[in-house]
């Protein structure tokens, strides 16, 4: 139903040539439109031929709204009183006479139209069609969807909800329906320049998140910082207490697993080899190396010289190498990572999902904690009550004993 797409015609929905579609927006007189099946038109200018026409004819009236993410339009209820459609001979028979139609039968010809469209309607006793809850009277909107986009992709039938399809990485935007024996030809080309910047920028990528990652684990730890009192921080000027915090927050992920586990899933995933590829089957074979020196902890190095040689010789190879093949069905070096990554960060019992560390427990235990701090403050409190009491009992005894001393010094 979007631009250009004019498949989804009232003829289609089941109605004839002549048709009127009466839309009552609270006016004096309704709108009326007119159903035309040929490409002719005329001077009319409510003449419509798809659905596409009556949502640009209502457009400006906000009966009509639109929505091209979804290719679907609703109809506002507040601004539509009623809806009625007639044939031709039924229009010229409610004008003119002699009365050869029934409100029941016009009834029954709006309902069924309506029903075509997505709009479920009931025919009272007077021959007046009236609307359910999910139609138009008694809820916001109704939608009407579209039918489905259809293309055929180097043999493979696709489908898409709107007329943008997206394959081997190329859009595709459908304007206009093609003839049976109408063939649409698409030449692809890629920039050598742009696939060598990717693939460098992919290996500086890779090494800067590595080297982020093991400077993490690796950090050393400082046992003499520990977290601060509010005493010792107010002693302490902004820029001391930035210091120290850094200096604890730097070794909070020494020895992760988490993240050591997430550093071993990268290295073993690009060091995975790809014998199906017909032109390149592991990195080595475009120049990228895993850094032999054991500081460099797994960084790649590039020979540019290889790569643009590589490129030169097969850039599509290359692609697939990364992204894979959709038509075999196989994965490259990027949907691998990504998929392994996303394994990692899946939630479990003790994390949510796209955390590392365990925060599930980490939550667990400081409700725990809190728990036992509001134990430990209650029994304060019955015991302090205790306390209290005894400590009156015990000042009520001492004033008896001080009384009856006062008769025997008197006496």
């Amino acid at each position: 139903l979007g631009d250009g797409d004019d498949a989804t015609t009232f003829e289609d929905l089941g109605f004839k040539d002549g048709d009127r579609i009466f839309i009552d927006t609270g006016g004096p007189k309704p709108q009326v439109l007119e159903i035309s099946h040929g490409p002719d038109k005329g001077d009319y200018d409510n003449k419509i031929t798809t659905v596409q026409d009556l949502i640009d004819t209502m457009g400006e009236t906000s009966v009509f709204n639109f929505d091209e993410e979804t290719n679907s339009f609703t109809i506002n209820k507040d601004a539509v009183k009623g809806i009625r459609i007639l044939t031709e001979d039924m229009y010229a028979d409610e004008l003119f006479g002699p009365g050869n139609y029934t409100a029941e039968e016009k009834g029954q010809y709006s309902l069924d139209r309506l029903e075509s469209m997505g709009i479920t309607a009931n025919i009272d006793s007077d021959g007046n069609t009236t609307y359910e809850t999910n139609s138009v009277g008694t809820s916001n909107t109704y939608t009407y969807e579209g039918q489905k986009a259809k293309a055929t992709y180097n043999g493979m039938e696709v489908e898409s909800d709107t007329n943008v399809f997206k394959l081997d990485g190329i859009t595709f935007v459908a304007k206009e329906v093609t003839g049976e024996d109408e063939y649409i030809s698409v030449d692809k080309t890629i920039d050598d320049e742009e696939l060598f910047k990717t693939v460098e920028n992919f290996v500086n990528a890779y090494n800067t998140l590595i080297e982020e990652l093991n400077g993490l684990v690796d950090a050393e730890y400082n046992s003499e910082y520990q977290p601060l009192l509010s005493e010792e921080k107010e002693g302490m000027s902004d820029s001391d207490l930035e210091l120290w915090n850094d200096k604890i927050d730097n070794s909070l992920l020494r020895n992760d697993p988490q993240i050591e586990a997430l550093l071993d899933s990268m290295r073993n995933t690009l060091m995975e080899v790809f014998p199906q590829n017909d032109s390149f089957k592991s990195l080595y074979d475009i120049g990228i190396e895993t850094s032999t020196d054991y500081q460099e902890n797994g960084k790649l190095i590039l020979d540019e010289e290889k790569l643009k040689e590589a490129i030169s010789k097969d850039a599509e190879g290359i692609k697939e190498l990364f992204v894979g093949n959709s038509e075999t069905g196989t994965d490259g070096y990027a949907e691998k990572m990504y998929d392994n990554v996303t394994d990692l960060l899946k939630g479990t019992d003790s994390s949510s999902s796209m955390f590392l560390f365990n925060d599930l427990d980490l939550e667990k235990a400081i409700l725990d904690q809190q728990e036992e701090i509001d134990k430990a403050y209650d029994t304060m409190l019955a015991k302090e009550e205790i306390y209290q009491a005894q400590f009156l009992a015990m000042e009520m005894a001492i004033q008896q004993l001080n009384s009856q001393a006062n008769l025997f010094t008197t006496a």
